[in-house]
C-alpha cells in the first residue's frame, strides 16, 4: 500500500534526522501517530531507502581511506615509533576509518604500542 502524503513527509523528515515529534509536527499529525508510524515496517523501509544514498556515499568515503588508515596503523607499531598526542589522535582516526569501512577485525585483541595507545581496545589512551 502506498504511503500517504503525510507519511512521505514524516519519512523524509525522519531520514533527515528529525525527532519523532518534529517529523510528526511537520507532517501535520500527532506525536502519538508518529510513534506508531515509527514501528511500522513500511515506514521504516521508506526511511531506510531515503537514507541509503547518503549511507552509501559515507561508506564509499571510508573505504577510500581504508588503505591509508591501515598504513598509518602499521607505521605506528614499528619499533622505535614515538607516539605524540597528535599521532594518537591520527591513530584513533585511522582505527575508526577501518571500523566504519567494515575492516574491523572479527576477533578483537588489544595491541599496545609505545605511548600507551591501544588499538581496537576499549580505551585509546592509557598509561602503560
Amino acid at each position: 500500500m502506498p504511503l500517504s502524503p503525510a507519511q512521505e513527509i514524516y519519512c523524509t523528515e525522519r531520514a533527515a534526522g528529525a525527532t519523532i515529534k518534529a517529523a510528526a509536527d511537520t507532517a501535520g499529525v500527532a506525536e502519538k501517530t508518529g510513534r506508531r508510524w515509527d514501528d511500522d515496517p513500511t515506514i521504516l523501509a521508506r526511511v531506510d531507502a531515503l537514507q541509503a544514498p547518503i549511507r552509501d556515499d559515507v561508506l564509499r568515503i571510508f573505504r577510500g581511506k581504508a588503505r591509508r588508515a591501515a598504513h598509518r596503523i602499521a607505521e605506528c607499531i614499528e619499533p622505535g615509533y614515538n607516539l605524540s598526542n597528535a599521532a594518537a589522535i591520527n591513530l584513533r582516526a585511522a582505527e575508526l576509518t577501518l571500523k566504519h569501512a567494515g575492516f574491523e577485525p572479527s576477533e578483537k585483541k588489544d595491541v599496545t604500542v609505545r605511548g600507551g595507545v591501544k588499538l581496537f581496545g576499549d580505551t585509546i589512551m592509557e598509561d602503560v
